[in-house]
């Protein structure tokens, strides 16, 4: 590499300033000595030597330029060397991998969306627009720390239809918290609290405790969600989940809408309702 070449001359470079500097010094030590016990002819003879000693060449900034180029040139190709990485790398690992976007750049890891931060050196891995984790950047840690966080989010016991018949009871007793008539709608983050209630063992309800409570937050709940749309599991007794599109104004607001993704594709949600089925 010319800019290796460069910097490793700029360095012989420095080292012959630095033994010159050094010599140059100890000369000049000698003749303040001589001075000070006024000894003209050796102090003379000693001004000499120094005159006449050569000077290398001062380095100069060609290698700070080629190392500045360098830098740049890092900079623009890095991204695509580590995205082609890890590309490779989770190919290898049979995990679903598709580039985003470039600028920050962006991949998903399938479920999850990944953003390259080079400059902070980080990899932040999210779901349905939520930051789940923050790992460095490297293709292994990424694919490992993928691997937990999908395994936190999946369960071999998840059952659509016990699922959805946990949401349709989480709608109904939000409708009567707020008064409001079968078929209306409501918020999603309104119900799930309920839901998160539903969704806990006999023995929290026996002894609700910390120790017994089993955590269940937005990220879960979209992905579910997301299971169950693949699963095209969205009637139950006869009545039908929808679920309600945020408008731009809404979107505004993160904390009340929720982001439902697809193969890197999605929409944000405000709403749900269950519509049709007999009257309650």
């Amino acid at each position: 590499m010319e800019s290796l070449e460069t910097v490793s001359q700029q360095v012989q470079q420095w080292d012959t300033w630095e033994k010159f500097s050094k010599q140059q010094g100890k000369l000049w030590r000698e003749l303040s000595e001589l001075i000070q016990k006024a000894d003209l002819a050796k102090a003379q003879k000693l001004l000499t030597q120094i005159q006449n000693g050569a000077a290398p060449d001062l380095p100069g900034s060609e290698a700070s330029a080629a190392v500045k180029a360098w830098c740049e040139q890092e900079e623009r190709q890095r991204p695509l060397r580590f995205g082609k990485n890890l590309r490779e790398a989770a190919e290898a690992a049979g995990v679903g991998f598709q580039q985003l976007g470039a600028s920050p750049p962006t991949v998903r890891l399938e479920p999850f969306t990944v953003e390259l931060d080079f400059k902070k050196g980080q990899a932040e891995i999210s779901y349905s627009r939520l930051e789940l984790a923050s790992v460095p950047l490297d293709c292994e840690q990424i694919l490992r720390e993928r691997s937990r966080l999908l395994a936190s989010l999946e369960s071999s016991d998840f059952d659509p239809a016990d699922y959805l018949g946990k949401v349709y009871d989480a709608y109904r007793r939000t409708l009567v918290n707020q008064s409001l008539k079968w078929g209306e709608r409501v918020d999603l983050v309104e119900i799930l609290p309920e839901l998160a209630f539903l969704q806990q063992s006999e023995r929290f309800r026996k002894d609700p405790v910390r120790e017994a409570f089993k955590p269940y937050g937005k990220v879960r709940f979209a992905y579910d969600l997301a299971r169950l749309r693949r699963a095209r599991q969205l009637e139950h007794q006869g009545a039908r989940l929808t679920l309600g599109t945020a408008t731009l104004g809404s979107t505004r607001q993160k904390d009340r809408v929720l982001f439902l993704e697809e193969a890197g594709q999605g929409q944000y949600y405000l709403s749900i309702a269950f519509q049709g089925g007999p009257p309650r």
